[in-house]
């Protein structure tokens, strides 16, 4: 830990005698990952950090140039930031990436498939844009409702006319299974979709669903119905694609979006979330605790009766993964 620390220190002087700033990257990278496995509190100050780093040195486009272990830092440290920003209130979210361009998010995603990273490009940049309009409405940076309805209607509409033949045509040379992939594909864009429905503005997307011809499920108002429909869809997916899938732990956060979803559906349903995710735990050889951690405040928010995105999360959660 103390040679990453140095390595750091040194990045940060911009000391050209000691340690390149690629190390000095691949030092907080490092550092990350020891906060993460032992669930240590600075693991959100060195996210921070990271980026405050990657920004020191010209941003992401000047970090790319630079020689390994530098790409391959980012690439671990860069869905790490996007994802726990989704399992946190949205006020708590890391900041610093809104100034990375999306080319610039795309490049870092697509350095390498790993089945830990099930999520299209397209579909992972609409998971961020999502968070951040979260942490934007949150903290009153935005706050006009029409604006709020173009913004959440661009956002949704990305993410439903996303175009899996020309991602599955992209990844063809590099999937063993195009099969798996493409369900698994469908799972995480019914998994990001419902994550927008949950977590923005309720009225702002009944006006993107209405829109759009979404179906109204009789008895149930617009929004509820939306909810339902897709809960269900996402529940119907994961259940058809589970004993298919060989690397699990790649659809944990799927399973928890699902969860918090059916939280005032089928209990049927919540048992099936909570199985599959002490699965995951329990046969993880890496030791990942993310399930563990999701299925403990999806318990919770069950056991009280609550429904809503943030009440399940009402403080940031550790992924413990990609490490």
């Amino acid at each position: 830990m103390g040679q990453h620390i140095r390595q750091i220190n040194s990045s940060i002087r911009g000391d050209p005698q000691a340690y390149s700033v690629e190390k000095g990257l691949h030092g907080i990278a490092s550092l990350l990952a020891y906060d993460l496995v032992g669930h240590l509190p600075t693991w959100r100050a060195h996210i921070r950090g990271y980026i405050a780093l990657v920004q020191h040195l010209g941003g992401p486009k000047a970090v790319w140039k630079l020689p390994k272990p530098a790409p391959s830092s980012f690439w671990i440290v860069l869905p790490i930031a996007v994802e726990t920003n989704t399992l946190c209130p949205a006020i708590q979210q890391i900041r610093g990436l809104d100034d990375f361009e999306d080319e610039d998010l795309a490049t870092i995603y697509d350095y390498e498939l790993a089945a830990e990273l099930p999520y299209p490009t397209g579909l992972f940049l609409a998971m961020f844009h999502i968070s951040r309009l979260r942490h934007q409405i949150a903290s009153g940076e935005v706050s006009d409702p029409q604006l709020l309805k173009h913004m959440v209607a661009e956002i949704m509409g990305r993410i439903d006319s996303f175009n899996h033949a020309i991602w599955l045509g992209e990844k063809e040379e590099e999937a063993k299974d195009l099969d798996i992939l493409a369900a698994v594909a469908h799972v995480c864009q019914a998994a990001i979709r419902l994550y927008g429905i949950l977590t923005l503005p309720t009225a702002a997307v009944v006006s993107w669903a209405t829109s759009q011809s979404y179906p109204v499920v009789p008895g149930l108002d617009s929004y509820q119905s939306l909810r339902t429909v897709q809960g269900k869809e996402l529940m119907k997916q994961l259940r058809d694609i589970w004993p298919t899938v060989t690397f699990k732990a790649g659809l944990t956060w799927s399973l928890t979006v699902a969860g918090v979803a059916v939280s005032d559906g089928a209990a049927a349903d919540r048992e099936f979330v909570s199985l599959r995710l002490l699965d995951i735990w329990l046969g993880s050889e890496a030791g990942y605790s993310l399930e563990h951690d999701c299925r403990l405040k999806l318990h919770k928010m069950w056991l009280h009766g609550k429904t809503e995105w943030e009440e399940c999360f009402d403080e940031p959660v550790p992924l413990v993964r990609y490490m």
